[in-house]
């Protein structure tokens, strides 16, 4: 609709970055209908290392709103809903994808190791959108281009003070606290509701 509203649309990376953001959903479903199944062993933990990299696409798109200073073209409130609603369904679409993920974690490892692997998962999101944000690394690099990105993080723990460790755990608290909040109403059960309620 962007065209018909303001002749021309400026954002086409917002549906690249929310297709991106569908990938780890869906490997999550795969991995959740496996662990169901009782599969396990390497391909499980395959699969788990392939949403873990797509997995820091989801939070991404939250950043995409940075470019709402940049582009001014009217109608600025179209484009500040449509970034809108592209976040929260990024967002939407990891918190899903980790609750399947901890689901899997929780029933396999026990509980205390899921909530680990949600802190971890977490962390490392943060640390995901910091590379794609700042330093333009994109997820299938980890097999595209490996050396480059392993010396990045090399330089990144040898010195984290400033942007990368406060990028790391802002987005990696902000997916904590947005999962928490996600977990606590999708484990919500009706208590006290009678079966049937008669009309009086």
């Amino acid at each position: 609709m962007r065209p018909a509203v303001a002749d021309g649309f400026d954002h086409l990376d917002l549906t690249w970055n929310l297709v991106l953001a569908w990938v780890p959903f869906v490997v999550a479903l795969v991995v959740y209908d496996r662990a169901k199944r009782g599969a396990g062993g390497a391909g499980l933990l395959a699969l788990l290392g392939v949403w873990l990299v797509f997995f820091p696409n989801a939070p991404y798109i939250v950043t995409d709103l940075v470019y709402l200073q940049i582009w001014t073209r009217e109608p600025l409130w179209y484009d500040e809903m449509t970034y809108v609603v592209f976040a929260v369904t990024g967002m939407m679409l990891g918190l899903a994808s980790l609750y399947l993920v901890h689901r899997v974690a929780r029933a396999r490892l026990g509980a205390s190791a899921g909530w680990l692997a949600v802190a971890a998962a977490a962390l490392l999101a943060g640390l995901g959108v910091y590379l794609g944000r700042y330093l333009r690394w994109n997820s299938w690099d980890v097999l595209t281009n490996p050396r480059s990105l392993a010396r990045n993080l090399v330089q990144i723990l040898e010195d984290p003070v400033g942007k990368p460790i406060a990028v790391t755990v802002l987005f990696g608290a902000f997916v904590a606290v947005t999962y928490l909040a996600l977990y606590t109403v999708a484990e919500m059960r009706p208590q006290g509701i009678p079966a049937r309620i008669d009309k009086r």
